[in-house]
């Protein structure tokens, strides 16, 4: 399927980054001639991803299918306690550019122990039709916690992140081969982002660099190394 004509259409392009130290990798990619700078503060980023009974969103991934959606509950901060303001993401991605849709939730509380279908009711408590339609088929599957750094280049056509601790969490912990992972700290995964327009010169910068080109969707890796393989 050919991509629409968006203008929010982007490449997001992933690397396994030398790890431990996201440092190293920043520094690197401050000597391109792009100049990536630091755009503002690291934050913790929580994302509860949700997909259907049979995971098909999760299949669409795997497979590389030419169409494929995340949809996911995002927050800032702290894992547990209020979360002022939680947002519902819809990512879709045709071929190697994709887009991202927003909608601002109701403010929730999360705590140890409490179910994620019962916090995503309490964020889902006045949806609207749309909505409600494109979330009543699914369910939370995993949690995936990470601490990210943000780079912009010196033109701001480029944008960069780098995200470290990169833990995960099963939900249905009966299905789960390990209900929880810890962060691995020699995982450090680079995304850099840019318009369609810029792909050549972005290759050119990210060539010399020691950057391992990683398919997996944070989303992808959670569920194999959660659940296992899965048919």
């Amino acid at each position: 399927m050919n991509a629409p004509q968006d203008p929010e259409l982007r490449y997001e392009r992933k690397f396994l980054a030398p790890g431990p130290d996201p440092d190293f990798t920043a520094r690197r990619l401050a000597l391109t001639p792009a100049r990536f700078a630091r755009a503002h503060p690291p934050r913790w980023v929580n994302s509860v991803y949700l997909d259907t009974a049979s995971l098909a969103l999760w299949e669409e991934g795997v497979e590389g299918a030419p169409e494929r959606t995340k949809i996911r509950v995002r927050w800032y901060g702290a894992l547990f306690g209020e979360i002022l303001s939680p947002v519902l993401e819809v990512k879709t991605k045709f071929g190697h550019v994709g887009t991202k849709a927003r909608t601002p939730l109701s403010p929730a509380a999360f705590s140890p122990g409490m179910s994620a279908q019962a916090f995503l009711s309490r964020l889902l408590e006045n949806p609207s039709p749309g909505l409600r339609a494109r979330v009543l088929p699914c369910r939370p599957v995993v949690l995936v916690r990470y601490c990210r750094m943000y780079l912009e280049s010196a033109d701001r056509r480029f944008r960069a992140t780098l995200d470290t601790e990169i833990a995960c969490h099963a939900f249905d912990r009966m299905a789960a081969r390990r209900a929880l992972v810890p962060p691995d700290p020699r995982r450090v995964v680079l995304e850099v982002k840019y318009a369609p327009a810029h792909d050549p010169e972005a290759r050119r910068l990210l060539a010399p660099l020691p950057l391992r080109l990683d398919r997996s969707s944070k989303y992808l890796w959670a569920v194999q190394t959660l659940y296992g393989a899965l048919s």
